[in-house]
């Protein structure tokens, strides 16, 4: 069923789909500018540094290491999230191409504030881009 699912979406889209799937950090079939940049980041800060085989470098320990640190307040968890924060924006200015439009090359990536729920913590994240621009978003982590 997938597989029919995704033949149909490259009918529609094209064989830069398969590309856009199969590699991670150039996502963004669907979008373009800050959004673009929002789902990149997003999808590095949840991936599993080492888990993408074509680049062992890509995404943070964040995951990991909210398995295996006790985390046992606010504090702990901001330590964490700053940590990881870090290491994408390492990551993804390493990575940049000059020929990319300058909304979705990453500025930096600003932790506005996190709110505490009964079993997870959303963190409320800033983006900006090279071109001034910025997108907010909340990320719920689940302890």
């Amino acid at each position: 069923m997938v597989s029919r699912s995704l033949s149909l979406l490259q009918r529609g889209f094209g064989s830069d789909l398969t590309q856009s799937l199969s590699l991670p950090y150039l996502s963004g079939a669907f979008a373009t500018g800050v959004a673009k940049l929002l789902q990149n980041v997003v999808a590095e800060l949840l991936t599993l540094r080492g888990s993408v085989r074509f680049d062992p470098q890509y995404g943070c320990n964040l995951v990991n290491q909210i398995g295996v640190t006790n985390v046992s307040s606010l504090s702990d968890v901001n330590h964490l999230i700053n940590v990881a924060v870090i290491d994408v924006q390492d990551n993804m200015r390493r990575r940049i191409i000059g020929d990319e439009p300058l909304d979705e090359m990453l500025d930096r990536i600003v932790v506005e504030r996190l709110q505490q729920e009964l079993d997870s913590v959303k963190v409320f994240l800033r983006v900006y881009s090279r071109a001034g621009e910025s997108v907010s978003h909340h990320l719920p982590i689940t302890f």
